[in-house]
């Protein structure tokens, strides 16, 4: 044993496993990277019993584990009177008296050098203890929020523009209570606009592709519960696809991701449009396909699905939402376009051309080793945890 190794407490709403979503991919990856240097205990809300069954993949990794079921119906009470407490409701869900209790008994039983809370909406649990604390926002969750009011409507526009102003005055609180927050991007962190803001980017596992290609078969992948993707798929559908059928009519979009809409889900005609949902393997998914897209209207952050596709040497057309703050290069490893037909004609012309689609994917592989990786976020997240960054 190593008596050197300080001691890190994570803290997050979700269980980090299965890598269903970019705050539990990011960390599993935390968790994973910081085992060999820190003796880490994780303390996880669950929702199911069935997440559990994950447990394996998270133990090899942490001294101690201790798991709480969230309450249903306290979250449901929660929400209920969030519009008395002026509380956000993305904060409202995941509040809980008991997870605060076993909250306060470990700080009390034992001595943490270091706290790491997992997303905006767990700050509160510790926002009052002097334990050097880091918040991980992954995200700006106002930022987010202001783009989803824009893409929104009527009675929803008005509840969605309130939501808004709580979280954003919520956010930059929050933050202010933490020895330091991390962001993915710096749009995110000029968005926020305050101190001790450090951005550490995704980093992707780079992979060999093993399957056959499938001729014309463009993929969309992510969570499909997730706003921001069910609004960039439907604005694809509804505005790009036809304009694509007519140059390659043989084109197949396949949309990849647990919980699909049942809008999205009639969209299915089982030639040109295929819903997938849930798959075992999204790499071989994504290895199968010749074309990735991301073409979010809303959201923030840096987009998951853009590293794995540029990971595995798949071209992939984004707007610039779903560039967001990668460092890519337009036509040198990532094609971008904002309107309609623009994106339409950047799928046209990788579908088009094989030397095109090598090219942008072989650079875009290229990049990603140099500017992802999981060595040199190692690092990041060492230096801001020994007050280095």
């Amino acid at each position: 044993m190593n008596l050197n190794k300080k001691e890190l407490l994570f803290i997050s709403a979700r269980f980090p496993y299965p890598l269903h979503k970019g705050d539990q991919l990011v960390l599993f990856n935390n968790i994973r990277l910081m085992s060999k240097y820190y003796y880490i205990t994780l303390l996880s809300m669950y929702d199911e019993d069935s997440e559990l069954d994950h447990l394996n993949k998270i133990k090899p990794f942490c001294k101690e584990i201790i798991t709480l079921r969230r309450s249903k119906f306290e979250t449901y009470f929660n929400m209920l009177i969030s519009p008395f407490t002026l509380e956000p409701l993305q904060v409202a869900y995941y509040r809980s008296r008991n997870f605060q209790n076993r909250v306060n008994e470990l700080l009390k039983c034992k001595k943490f050098d270091i706290v790491h809370v997992y997303m905006l909406r767990m700050a509160h649990y510790v926002k009052n203890i002097n334990t050097f604390k880091i918040l991980s926002l992954v995200d700006s969750m106002a930022l987010n929020m202001n783009r989803r009011v824009k893409n929104e409507s009527g009675v929803k526009k008005l509840l969605f523009k309130y939501e808004s102003h709580l979280i954003r005055n919520y956010e930059k609180n929050m933050v202010k209570k933490f020895n330091g927050s991390v962001v993915v991007s710096n749009i995110d962190k000029n968005y926020i606009n305050e101190e001790n803001i450090y951005i550490i980017p995704i980093g992707v596992d780079i992979k060999k592709c093993i399957v056959r290609k499938v001729s014309n078969k463009i993929i969309f992948s992510g969570n499909m519960n997730y706003f921001p993707n069910q609004n960039a798929v439907i604005w694809f559908i509804e505005n790009c696809l036809e304009n694509i059928k007519k140059q390659v009519p043989d084109v197949r979009l396949v949309i990849v991701g647990k919980n699909p809409s049942e809008k999205i889900k009639n969209f299915q005609d089982g030639k040109n449009i295929i819903v997938k949902g849930y798959v075992d393997s999204m790499i071989d998914e994504q290895c199968s396909s010749v074309l990735a897209i991301a073409p979010m209207q809303s959201g923030s952050g840096m987009q998951i699905k853009v590293l794995e596709a540029m990971a595995i040497g798949l071209p992939i057309v984004v707007t610039s939402l779903g560039k967001g703050d990668i460092l890519a290069v337009d036509n040198e490893n990532i094609l971008i376009a904002d309107e309609a037909i623009e994106f339409s004609n950047k799928c046209i012309e990788l579908l088009k051309s094989e030397e095109l689609k090598e090219n942008i994917g072989a650079s875009a592989k290229h990049f990603i080793k140099n500017n992802h990786s999981w060595g040199e976020i190692k690092k990041l997240y060492i230096s801001i945890y020994e007050g280095k960054f």
